[in-house]
């Protein structure tokens, strides 16, 4: 059996997973593709919740909904 240990930090998600402020960085109300690219990345990669990403951007948790389950 493999066993993994999972060091959780001071935002109560694995150590390594990036701060959605850090992930956005100025990208929040700017360039749309480029946002919607990062809202995919936190949601699918590290595991943010729709809600989580919705209320940092201040936006329905519909839009997210949308914006990550785009068929591209």
């Amino acid at each position: 059996k493999l066993a993994i240990t999972l060091i959780i930090g001071t935002n109560g998600r694995p150590q390594g997973v990036p701060e959605l402020k850090e992930l956005f960085n100025g990208n929040e109300y700017g360039d749309l593709e480029t946002r919607n690219k990062i809202v995919i990345e936190a949601f699918k990669l590290f595991a943010y919740t729709q809600s989580e990403i919705a209320a940092h951007l201040e936006l329905d948790k519909t839009t997210i909904s949308k914006i990550v389950n785009k068929i591209n």
